[in-house]
């Protein structure tokens, strides 16, 4: 399944990997590749958050909001898997990359599956913060 991801797709999952361990998860879920997308500076998806005002800051406190803050745990040590939701995230923009005609999964493509999974907390944010899966779609179809 990775794969089909780019590069710079690939270099965003790690760092929202990162997120995850900074963040004491056992696993990398929704929020923290919303998160990534937003602190790595390259890809298109990163270019979309920041065309449409948002940044991870705005991320940050709509999580908190979402997302109560866990106590002081051990740091979780080791590769930590995708959640079960994630990696549907991940298949979807496989699919969305094929309609799309592109042979690699980027970034955008990564975006665009996080809008159909409105019930997680990337999913809450996306649309508390406005972002909608038509002006990914947009973006995407402009190149931007």
């Amino acid at each position: 399944m990775y794969k089909k991801l780019t590069t710079t797709a690939r270099d965003v999952l790690k760092l929202a990997e990162s997120i995850a361990r900074l963040q004491q998860d056992e696993h990398i879920d929704t929020e923290h590749l919303l998160l990534a997308m937003a602190q790595h500076d390259r890809g298109m998806a990163h270019q979309i958050l920041l065309d449409c005002e948002i940044d991870s800051d705005k991320i940050h406190a709509e999580l908190k909001k979402i997302r109560p803050i866990k106590p002081d745990c051990d740091i979780v040590t080791g590769n930590l898997p995708a959640s079960p939701l994630l990696k549907e995230v991940i298949t979807d923009a496989i699919e969305m990359a094929q309609n799309f005609d592109n042979k690699n999964v980027c970034t955008e493509f990564l975006l665009l599956g996080l809008t159909r999974h409105n019930q997680t907390l990337s999913g809450k944010i996306i649309a508390q913060l406005g972002l909608t899966d038509d002006m990914i779609r947009e973006k995407i179809a402009q190149g931007t």
